[in-house]
This record gives C-alpha cells, structure tokens and sequence, in this order.
C-alpha cells in the first residue's frame, strides 16, 4: 500500500500590502515568515513616518522573481502596483496581528 503525505497548500497566494512604521514591522515581518516561509516581505522604502510594505507568495512571487531580472530592484519595489498591473489587497496592521495569533493567516 503506497500511502503518501498529503500535498501542502499554501495558505496565502496573494499580494497584499499594509502600512506602519519601521520599528512596527520588524516583529510582524518575524512572524509573517513563521506563517508563510516561502513568501517576499518588503517596503516600498519611500520616506515616510509609515512605510507599505507589500508580502508576495505564490505567482506574485514568481512574477516578482521574473521581473527583478529585467528591471532595478528599487524601481520595482517603489512601482510594484504599476509593474503588475495590479492593486495590492489592503490590510489592517491589527487584523494581520490577529490572524498571525490565531495561526489563520489566508489572506
């Protein structure tokens, strides 16, 4: 009998983004990636008291991989939205908390 494990699903397979400031994000980027090992986490970089930062798994991340290739990392990372064509989901700093302490993070 051949049993095998079952096949993981990632939780999140998005782009979404949040706003707060740098000291903030440094705990909540630790424990996004606990949640999510295999997603991008980064901000914008733009000079601001709070920053966006954008979290990418799945074929964003992918996306992202091949357009870093082609492109600056910094014009990518400041213009993500316009590069893919598309809107980022927005979350609450205090929702995202939440379902990283309920270990629900399917954004």
């Amino acid at each position: 009998m051949n049993v095998s494990a079952p096949k993981e699903t990632p939780n999140f397979t998005g782009f979404v983004k949040f706003k707060c400031s740098s000291s903030e994000a440094a705990d909540l980027k630790y424990a996004i990636k606990e949640s999510l090992p295999d997603c991008f986490i980064f901000s914008n970089k733009k000079n601001n008291e709070n920053r966006t930062y954008y979290i990418l798994t799945d074929k964003h991340a992918d996306k992202f991989l091949k357009k870093i290739r082609k492109m600056n990392f910094g014009d990518l990372r400041e213009n993500l939205e316009k590069v893919f064509k598309e809107k980022a989901k927005k979350i609450d700093v205090e929702e995202l908390r939440e379902k990283i302490a309920k270990g629900r993070l399917d954004i």
